[in-house]
């Protein structure tokens, strides 16, 4: 199994280093009153790598209050009750 990740890995850095050198064209990006001059392979994993953390967030956010919900939907009674259930095991 850790021959197939190592080899995976491998083919994943290959694969960008190949994107990088290929897109190492410089870009300008402008931006509101901000102008930045930026490598375009550079950018491009910036924007994946900021699109992954933003679905990480939103995925945190969802799971959060899923699970405070399903808390806050038992009364006090049936929690009372699974707790005395618990204690008794």
């Amino acid at each position: 199994m850790k021959k197939v990740v190592l080899i995976l890995n491998i083919i994943l850095i290959v694969i960008l280093v190949m994107f990088s050198v290929q897109n190492a064209s410089s870009v300008t990006v402008k931006f509101a009153t901000w102008k930045i001059d930026v490598s375009l392979a550079l950018l491009m994993i910036l924007c994946v790598i900021a699109g992954a953390v933003i679905t990480m967030i939103f995925n945190f956010i969802s799971t959060f209050t899923k699970n405070n919900k399903e808390a806050n939907s038992k009364s006090p009674k049936k929690r009372y009750e699974e707790k005395e259930n618990e204690k008794s095991e």
